[in-house]
């Protein structure tokens, strides 16, 4: 029996880390959650908000992720009703731990001292990322540096083409550049290997606003009839960068 209540209350304490309730919002003390797994798996962030009926503007957050030395931030933007549903969606592999921070984000607001709020995580559904031949989405808008990009690009004409890659880039993207290889194999020139290091903000301040950016390859020589093996990955030294929505190409 002895056995059996620690086994209870070891249960009942792991659903305490995993999903918590909170009664405030602050700046400085985040409402915080962690996950570890064992296995490789998918995990789902849910977010519930009850608003307090004297707050009339609308809410702005910062959710803070941790896995090993990486930190993705998320900044979130609430209106004036009350919320709830998933906000972030990630891939975690055997041994790692995330740890969520939810911050208040308010212009001249540091503490919210009356609302029923729940955060929570749990594992999602065990899928690959949503693709076609043409598009690759990204988990999370996640991308993992072992995480390869594989497009197969078929031409059936002699005209010649130009490959261009579109990366559609959320709000949360944080870097001014963006850092990427592809290893093409083509018919005509066998294997390449291109780095791009691509501008993304010029602008003395991120703007909070979401883009796409398009990249070209004038390398690379799309004039042959037959098979283009294009592989991408992502050339930061963290493990994860955030803010990648998909990647796409197009013959022009």
């Amino acid at each position: 029996m002895k056995a059996v209540a620690i086994s209870i209350f070891l249960f009942l304490f792991s659903l305490q880390i995993q999903a918590l309730e909170f009664h405030s919002l602050s700046k400085l003390k985040p409402v915080e959650v962690s996950f570890a797994t064992e296995n490789k798996t998918f995990i789902a962030f849910h977010l519930t908000l009850n608003r307090p009926e004297m707050l009339h503007s609308d809410l702005f957050l910062k959710v803070e992720y941790l896995i090993g030395k990486d930190t993705l931030n998320d900044y979130l933007y609430v209106n004036g009703e009350d919320y709830s549903g998933i906000i972030k969606e990630m891939f975690l592999e055997s041994g790692e731990k995330v740890i969520a921070n939810l911050y208040l984000n308010n212009n001249g607001i540091d503490l919210i001292p009356e609302i029923e709020g729940k955060l929570e995580v749990s594992k999602g559904e065990e899928d690959q990322p949503e693709s076609d031949a043409g598009i690759f989405r990204f988990t999370g808008t996640i991308w993992r540096s072992s995480e390869l990009t594989i497009f197969r690009i078929s031409k059936n004409d002699t005209d010649p083409k130009s490959l261009v890659l579109k990366l559609a880039l959320t709000e949360n993207f944080e870097f001014d550049s963006l850092f990427i290889r592809a290893k093409i194999i083509s018919p005509m020139q066998g294997i390449l290997v291109i780095n791009k290091d691509v501008a993304v903000n010029s602008e003395e301040f991120l703007p909070y606003s979401g883009k796409t950016l398009e990249i070209e390859f004038p390398e690379l020589h799309i004039d042959k009839p037959g098979s283009y093996y294009l592989q991408l990955s992502q050339e930061y030294s963290d493990n994860r960068i955030n803010g990648i929505q998909s990647v796409s190409w197009e013959l022009r």
